[in-house]
């Protein structure tokens, strides 16, 4: 079964499936996490579930299976090149936001700000996503915004459920993705054994 809906994952919740979703992939052959990680590969090969250049780029870890999994998806990676001018507006829009922001931030001076300005602007993946949904939105694609960001705590930087609440997008976390939208496809099940 494929969704019509579009999946943009989150570099957090991609780190997020591999720590916490690993079962017992440290303790020898893992039938359960192999089907999971062959269920997302798939999603991602269909183009069901979208993984954009930055967030791949913003993977981080020399663990086996970060490497393994950004090998599989090197060449699957959606391009962001022609959303770079909707970021930089968008982040100017943000920039009197930012700088009310910093205020709160008494270690934070201007060089500083400055730099993480342009890490937002150039480097960051969060306003690539938000721009990407917003895209999709104008052609009549449904899409979900995958995160384990949360809509709490002082931040600099808008956080993208934020951002995605101020743009009409919406915004999930794995568990939500995994167990609610790919609840007819993915069945989990656990078996306990007594000693």
């Amino acid at each position: 079964m494929t969704s019509s809906t579009k999946i943009l994952m989150d570099t957090c919740s991609l780190i997020d499936l591999f720590k916490y979703y690993q079962f017992d992939r440290d303790y020898g052959e893992s039938e359960t996490y192999s089907k999971l990680m062959e269920f997302i590969n798939s999603k991602i090969s269909s183009k069901e579930i979208v993984v954009i250049d930055k967030v791949f780029d913003e993977l981080y870890g020399e663990e086996p299976h970060i490497k393994l999994f950004k090998k599989i998806v090197e060449k699957k990676t959606e391009s962001t090149t022609s959303l770079l001018n909707k970021v930089k507006s968008t982040c100017t829009q943000f920039l009197d936001r930012i700088n009310e922001n910093a205020k709160k931030f008494t270690d934070i001076n201007v060089a500083m700000l400055g730099q993480k300005l342009d890490e937002y602007e150039n480097k960051n993946a969060d306003l690539y996503l938000i721009e990407y949904c917003a895209k999709l939105k104008t052609e009549n694609v449904n899409s979900i915004l995958i995160t384990e960001e949360s809509y709490k705590g002082d931040k600099l930087l808008p956080k993208i459920p934020i951002l995605c609440r101020e743009r009409g997008l919406i915004c999930k976390d794995l568990p939500y993705l995994l167990f609610n939208h790919y609840k007819e496809e993915l069945k989990f099940s656990l078996n306990t054994e007594k000693d």
